[in-house]
Formats: structure tokens, C-alpha cells, sequence
């Protein structure tokens, strides 16, 4: 079934980001959704999706950490929403970034690989969403939206960022970045164009 990834920061505050919106509009399309486990993005993805009628059950988290809360990454893990979520109807994956003899970090990185994955398996419809936190003069380019973004975009998968401008996102390969959309929520975002697909959207 067609789902829509949402990543992001942990320091991403929500700003002017219309995030009920966008998990909104997903849900009434009829798209899950898989996100992650930690505070910032991937919590206010969560609580908007619960905010919905019915979205708990069109939502999978990804947890690094156990069904106890074991495992969880301190202060960055929202172990209390994950667990409301699973009370709530959400499918709830724990240990979805590996083991507890794993690091961490290492489980972290897994799990947000399983988050776009899980958009990646979706098929056609799919899409990742990164909620980005920015200040001015610097870019987004850490290491979890490289490694978010790069397995969106190889899986063929629209990638849509928000919360920043687009100059402080990098390029992809070969491409580059265009508004998400022309009005409407959307439209405060950006979107990822490979060159094929921008050459192709031009011509039409």
C-alpha cells in the first residue's frame, strides 16, 4: 500500500511547517504512514497522524528501542508517544533499527533506514518527507538526511523537504530542488527533480 515516510530532525520545532496538514492530507488520500521514533519531526508527525480520526490506524512507527522502553536513546526517544501510539491502534515495529547489543547510533541509523524502506515497499504513490530544522546560513546536509534522503531518491520515490530554504539543501546527484507544489500546504516545501524527470516535466 502506497506510504508516505516522514523523517526529520530531532531539533525540528515545527515553525511554519504545516505539518497536521501535510500528515493530513496523506491520510485523506489514503496513504500510511511509517515514522520514526524520536523527539522533533518524527513526534509531531505522530501526534498530528493520532490528531486524525482514524490515523492510528494508517500508522507505522519505527522504534529503536524495545516494547518497555528499553533500549531508548534517552531524552531523544519519545517512548511515551510511541507507546500511546500502540495503545492507540498504530503499528508499532520495536527494535526496528536492530538488537540492544547493537550501539545506539548504530540502531538509530537501521531504524531510519526501515522508515524508508517502508515507503520504498509502498510502491507507486509512495513518498519521503523530511522535516527540517534550519537557521539561517547553514545547511541541512547532516548524516540522517543524507542517509533518509538517498534511500527515498534511489527507491524512485518523490522526496519532499520542509522548513528550510532551498539553498540550504544539497543536491542529489545530478537534479535539483523546485517548489513541492504550486498552493495549498504543500507549497511551503521543496521538492527533489532528478535531471530525467525535470526534463521530462519541462517538456509537458
Amino acid at each position: 500500500m502506497a506510504t508516505v515516510a516522514f523523517g526529520g530532525s530531532r531539533w525540528f520545532e515545527g515553525g511554519d511547517v504545516p505539518v497536521g496538514w501535510l500528515v493530513r492530507s496523506c491520510l485523506l488520500a489514503g496513504r500510511r504512514l511509517a515514522v520514526g521514533c524520536c523527539v522533533g519531526g518524527d513526534a509531531l508527525a505522530i501526534s498530528a497522524a493520532l490528531a486524525v480520526p482514524g490515523g492510528a490506524a494508517a500508522l507505522s512507527v519505527f522504534a529503536a528501542f524495545g516494547p518497555g522502553g528499553e533500549g531508548a536513546a534517552g531524552p531523544a526517544s519519545e517512548v511515551g508517544l510511541v507507546l500511546g501510539a500502540a495503545a492507540a491502534g498504530a503499528s508499532v515495529s520495536f527494535w526496528a533499527g536492530g538488537p540492544a547489543a547493537l550501539p545506539c547510533a548504530a540502531r538509530l541509523a537501521c531504524r531510519s533506514a526501515a522508515v524508508a524502506a517502508a515507503a520504498v515497499a509502498g510502491g507507486p504513490g509512495s513518498a519521503g518527507v523530511w522535516l527540517a530544522s534550519w537557521r539561517p546560513g547553514a545547511s541541512v546536509a547532516g548524516p540522517a538526511f543524507l542517509r533518509f534522503s538517498a534511500l527515498v531518491v534511489a527507491g524512485g520515490l518523490p522526496l519532499f523537504v520542509f522548513g528550510c530554504p532551498s539553498s540550504a539543501l544539497p543536491a542529489l546527484g545530478f537534479g535539483s530542488w523546485a517548489a513541492a507544489a504550486p498552493s495549498g500546504a504543500w507549497a511551503s516545501g521543496w521538492r527533489w527533480l532528478p535531471a530525467l524527470l525535470r526534463f521530462v516535466v519541462g517538456t509537458k
